[in-house]
């Protein structure tokens, strides 16, 4: 049944981390807004991203344990009135001050203007196929994250060999266009679909190829191999043994999904 599949499939669509990605992010920079000492603004936005379970906020709260080597298990500030909006940010009151992490949509959803230097931060750090996270304090931006989850580094061998076999490539992320427009371009994807949260992925692949829906479920249950696994090594060892049994075009419009949700 697998080699069968892998003679029809033409198509193959990606999720970004952990598939494109390793999946392991880490904050590389941090741009202060306002005055104020780098450990106390880091100590605001633990408080909110300790309680967060997203790989980004892991990383965060990673990287402001530096500022606390000292202890083990070091204790964040209390944080009340938290409020999680799914794929753009979490918010909540911290030492009588209202902070919310996320992304430009949630930051902007709650403040009129922002700073030109975080804008200008925010282009600059898309560019390098990073993640953006801003941080406001009662309703001013304060200071703007930059995280990166490196590509892994088969990602555009196997792109490359795909495409040399007439594979169509898509990848769909919840990254904003910016970020996910570079990460393509280090690897070789043309076709992109940022911003889909983890319950529409489906659903947003189905509005670019309106077709597609046939073959979801058959592909998903047929692959039979977990995300978790390194997906790029089976998807390349998969297209090896696809060029051997059939090495010509294929006009079938058939499709392989690699996406986490």
């Amino acid at each position: 049944m697998l080699q069968s599949l892998i003679l029809q499939v033409n198509c193959i669509i990606f999720d970004t981390t952990e598939t494109l990605t390793v999946g392991k992010p880490v904050v590389v920079n941090t741009r202060l807004l306002r005055n104020m000492v780098l450990h106390e603004f880091y100590e605001l936005v633990a408080a909110i991203e300790v309680n967060n379970k997203h790989s980004l906020a892991k990383a965060i709260i990673e990287y402001v344990k530096k500022f606390r080597e000292d202890e083990e298990n070091p204790a964040w500030p209390e944080a009340r009135d938290f409020i999680s909006i799914t794929c753009h940010g979490m918010k909540a009151i911290v030492r009588n001050m209202e902070v919310i992490v996320g992304n430009m949509g949630l930051i902007l959803d709650h403040i009129t203007t922002t700073q030109a230097d975080a804008e200008d931060m925010l282009t600059e750090t898309e560019g390098m196929a990073q993640i953006v996270i801003l941080v406001s304090i009662d309703g001013e931006v304060a200071g703007v994250l930059a995280i990166s989850d490196p590509m892994k580094p088969g990602a555009h061998e196997v792109i490359s060999i795909l495409k040399s076999m007439d594979v169509r490539n898509i990848m769909v992320t919840g990254d904003n266009m910016g970020t996910a427009s570079s990460i393509a371009r280090q690897i070789g994807i043309e076709i992109v679909i940022a911003k889909a949260k983890p319950e529409q992925k489906v659903d947003k692949v189905k509005e670019l190829l309106p077709f597609v829906h046939e073959y979801i479920n058959f592909c998903i249950s047929e692959t039979n191999f977990p995300v978790q696994d390194n997906v790029l090594s089976k998807v390349k060892e998969l297209s090896q043994l696809r060029f051997k049994l059939c090495p010509r075009h294929l006009k079938e419009e058939n499709f392989w999904f690699f996406l986490d949700n």
